[in-house]
């Protein structure tokens, strides 16, 4: 929502068709079983407008040193050559945990930004001002 709000960006949440557990530790489980399996689950809704789209920052948390696999799924559902793509995460310790390469690897026909920001869960009342200050030299700042 922040980074809505500093960039005027438009927000799509990226649901799965079939809703994930609020249980913490259930969605611990889940998470590492879709990733040993390679799962792709399916996407609750689709973006219809898509190639109108130039900049798109992706948000994620990381599970298990990587993205969810719902990030996959999205990455292979649309296509974006040419498009500007700025990733952000929430992590539990691991930081980016390399998921900025895994992103470059996946979509090469995009620009995707080095500079992805990252944040503890546990620092989660500073990210008001490490966000703007990340837009500010992103050069993303409205």
């Amino acid at each position: 929502m922040l980074i809505s709000e500093y960039t005027g960006a438009d927000i799509y949440r990226i649901e799965p068709k079939t809703p994930y557990t609020t249980n913490h530790s259930d969605l611990v489980d889940l998470a590492k079983e879709e990733q040993n399996k390679n799962v792709r689950p399916e996407i609750k809704n689709k973006i219809s407008n898509f190639e109108t789209f130039d900049i798109i920052y992706v948000g994620y948390p990381i599970w298990w040193s990587d993205m969810p696999q719902i990030l996959y799924t999205f990455f292979e559902l649309y296509d974006f050559s040419g498009k500007t793509v700025i990733p952000f995460s929430t992590h539990g310790g691991s930081g980016l945990a390399g998921t900025v390469s895994t992103i470059k690897n996946k979509l090469s026909g995009a620009k995707v930004e080095s500079n992805a920001f990252t944040i503890s869960r546990n620092d989660m009342v500073q990210a008001p001002t490490e966000i703007k200050s990340w837009l500010k030299e992103i050069k993303r700042l409205k």
